[in-house]
């Protein structure tokens, strides 16, 4: 655990206020600033074989599953996906609105700086799917990286363990940048403000190019805790022009 102050962006001051960093990887992106917010912008089924488009899974198994695709997942003929591996659709268990992008990108906010659309191509292969492409634009004379997200609030209890699988992908650009998912924890519900007051990453954060990988990760409910933004982020270096990370398959569950 380790304590941090934020940039809230290239031209502000520096926000003073420590905020409790849960790393279980290496920092996302260093010099990163977190944007404020910018406004607002919608699942069960039988095992099906492998999804098209993906590289090869394994065989069947003991729970029904069918296959899996590249990224390590069973996925539904609806298009949802399990990607804890329980055998249950995750798009019946998440906390998350529209996890799926199915056909939208609805109950997704950005943040300033940050784009969100809809985008065709779903990460595991499944038809009638699609995906959320996050981008980050726009070029500064600056060093270092800068970050900017798209989110959503949820309800959490105190103590709480939150357990998190997401697929992302990012694409191939002149100058690299990646992609990663944040949690920002508030006192208050309806998570106010423009940053919390803990912060947990989720690992790791996705680098290579043109690559559907998992992210997964579990952290406590701090005390005093009732909400926690997820964000779905862009990290770029300051000088890129623009920078692009697609999301899909979002698992968020309480225990």
């Amino acid at each position: 655990m380790a304590l941090t102050a934020l940039w809230l962006g290239a031209a502000c001051s520096l926000d003073e206020r420590a905020l409790t960093v849960h790393l279980n990887a290496g920092s996302a992106g260093e010099q990163s600033t977190m944007g404020g917010r910018a406004g607002s912008t919608s699942a069960g089924g039988a095992l099906v074989e492998p999804v098209a488009g993906a590289d090869s899974g394994g065989q069947a198994g003991a729970s029904g599953q069918a296959g899996e695709a590249s990224a390590g997942a069973p996925t539904f003929e609806n298009g949802c996906a399990d990607l804890d591996h329980d055998g249950r659709s995750d798009c019946a268990q998440t906390l998350l609105k529209n996890a799926q992008f199915s056909s939208d990108v609805a109950d997704w906010s950005p943040e300033l700086g940050a784009t969100i659309t809809w985008d065709a191509s779903d990460l595991l292969g499944a038809s009638g799917s699609g995906s959320a492409l996050v981008t980050s634009s726009g070029s500064m004379d600056i060093d270092g990286n800068v970050l900017v997200a798209v989110d959503q609030c949820v309800r959490v209890e105190p103590g709480q363990v939150l357990e998190f699988f997401a697929n992302a992908r990012v694409d191939a650009a002149p100058e690299a940048g990646s992609a990663s998912v944040t949690f920002w924890f508030f006192d208050a519900a309806g998570c106010p403000g423009d940053s919390g007051s803990d912060v947990y990453q989720v690992p790791p954060a996705v680098y290579e190019p043109e690559q559907t990988e998992t992210l997964t990760g579990v952290t406590m409910v701090p005390p005093y805790i009732n909400s926690v933004r997820v964000r779905l982020g862009v990290i770029r270096p300051f000088r890129a022009e623009s920078f692009s990370a697609r999301f899909d398959n979002l698992l968020l569950f309480a225990r």
